[in-house]
C-alpha cells in the first residue's frame, strides 16, 4: 500500500478507552455515559483508514500488542485536528475496520494501542462505505504474542457494558480459585451450588480441580441471576473484588 491511496474521512468524534486490553472494555456510542460524553468526546478533523484482516483487527482491538512498523508507517502524520487555531498532525491515529466493525487508536507515539474507541453509529456505517471496494491491507504481524485471555472475548457479545464488567470481575474471582493453597472441596461445591444448584448431584465424585473447570466452563455463556450469585459469593471476602463489582450497581 502507497500512502497517497490512503483513505481517510473527515469530522470523527470518539470516547477514548485508555490502555483497555479486551475489546469489550471500549463499548460503543450507546453505552457511552453522559459524564463520558462529556468530559471525554473528542473531535478529529481527519483520520486515515486502513482495511485489515479479521485475524489483525481482532489482535490490534483485544490486545496492547506491537502493532505492525509498515502500518505505523502508512498512517504517520495523517490524522489532523485543529489546536489552538492550527491544524495539527497526530503522530499514529488511525481507524481499522475488517469491513464488519471498526476502532479508533490513537499509540501516543508508541507501537502499541494505547487508547482505543468507537465511532458515531453514521461515522461507522461511512468507514465501511468508504473502504467498501478496497482491498485488504496486508501487514505482517507476529500472531504468537497475541494478549491470552483469560475467556474467549466472543462470550462477552450480547452483554450490556454493566453485565460484560461485572462478567470480568466473576473471571477473575474464579482464577483466584485455581491458585487457592488449600483447595477445599466442599468450598468449591458451595460456589458450584450457587451458579447451578441442580448440577450439585453431578460432582460426588469430582475433585476440586474438576468441579472449577465445569464452573468455569458454564459461566461462559450469557449473564443472569445465577452469575451474579455466583459472583457475590466469590468475592464476599474479597474487599478488593467486591468493591469493583459492587460499584457497578
Amino acid at each position: 500500500m502507497t500512502n497517497k491511496l490512503l483513505k481517510t474521512v473527515e469530522g470523527v468524534y470518539t470516547v477514548w478507552f485508555d490502555n483497555e486490553i479486551s475489546g469489550y472494555n471500549v463499548p460503543d456510542f450507546h453505552e457511552w455515559s453522559e459524564e463520558e460524553r462529556k468530559e471525554r468526546l473528542t473531535y478529529y478533523n481527519v483520520v486515515p483508514v486502513l482495511k485489515i484482516s479479521d485475524e489483525l483487527y481482532n489482535y490490534i482491538e483485544n490486545g496492547m500488542n506491537e502493532i505492525p512498523q509498515k502500518l505505523l508507517d502508512d498512517v504517520k502524520d495523517k490524522a489532523k485536528v485543529v489546536k489552538n487555531y492550527k491544524l495539527d498532525s497526530e503522530k499514529y491515529l488511525f481507524i481499522v475496520t475488517n469491513g464488519k466493525r471498526a476502532l479508533i487508536v490513537d499509540t501516543l507515539e508508541t507501537n502499541k494501542p494505547k487508547r482505543k474507541g468507537r465511532l458515531f453509529p453514521r461515522m461507522e456505517h461511512f468507514v465501511h462505505d468508504v473502504i467498501e471496494d478496497s482491498e485488504v491491507d496486508a501487514y505482517e504481524f507476529d500472531n504468537s504474542k497475541q494478549h491470552k485471555h483469560l475467556y474467549d472475548p466472543k462470550y462477552m457479545i450480547g452483554l450490556t457494558r454493566k453485565e460484560r464488567q461485572k462478567k470480568e470481575v466473576l473471571y477473575f474471582a474464579l482464577n483466584d480459585c485455581e491458585y487457592e493453597e488449600n483447595k477445599d472441596l466442599h468450598k468449591i461445591k458451595y460456589y458450584y451450588g450457587e451458579f447451578n444448584y441442580k448440577g450439585l448431584s453431578n460432582l460426588k465424585n469430582d475433585t476440586y480441580d474438576e468441579v472449577l473447570h465445569r464452573l468455569r466452563e458454564e459461566v461462559k455463556v450469557g449473564w443472569n441471576e445465577n452469575h451474579d450469585n455466583l459472583a457475590k459469593a466469590l468475592i464476599a471476602d474479597d474487599e478488593f473484588l467486591a468493591e469493583n463489582y459492587y460499584v457497578l450497581d
